[in-house]
C-alpha cells in the first residue's frame, strides 16, 4: 500500500534515514491532530482505500490497511483481528500462569492446589 502511494504520487522515500515527506505525499495534520490527505491525488487514492501508512497516525494504520479490501471484507477482517488478539492474550495468560505454577512448586507438574 505504501509503495503504491509513493509511485502514484511520485514521491521517493529517503531510504538512508527511513523517512518520507508527508507534505509531498499530500498529507497534513488537521485541527484535531489527525493526519489526513489534502491534495486531490491523495484524496483520490484514499477514496480507493489506499493510504500512505507512514503518514497516518499510529491508531489509524491497521484500519487503513483493512479498508483497502472493501466494506464486507473490512468487517470480516476486523472481527478476525479482534478474535485473534483475544485468543493471543488468553493463551498468553494461561501460559504465564502455568510457568508461575511450575516455578512456585519447584518444577513439579502436579502442583498442589494452593499454588
Amino acid at each position: 500500500m505504501e509503495r503504491l502511494c509513493e509511485l502514484a504520487l511520485n514521491v521517493k522515500p529517503d531510504v538512508d534515514n527511513g523517512t518520507i515527506d508527508c507534505a509531498a505525499m499530500g498529507y497534513e495534520a488537521d485541527a484535531s491532530g489527525r493526519v489526513v490527505p489534502v491534495s486531490p491525488q491523495a484524496i483520490a487514492l484514499a477514496g480507493l482505500g489506499q493510504y500512505s501508512i507512514a503518514c497516518r497516525v499510529h491508531e489509524d494504520r491497521l484500519w487503513d490497511m483493512l479498508s483497502a479490501y472493501g466494506n464486507e471484507m473490512f468487517i470480516f477482517l476486523a472481527l478476525l483481528n479482534l478474535v485473534g488478539l483475544t485468543l493471543y492474550f488468553v493463551t498468553s495468560s494461561d501460559s504465564g500462569s502455568m510457568i508461575n505454577d511450575l516455578l512456585s512448586s519447584g518444577g513439579h507438574y502436579g502442583s498442589p492446589p494452593p499454588h
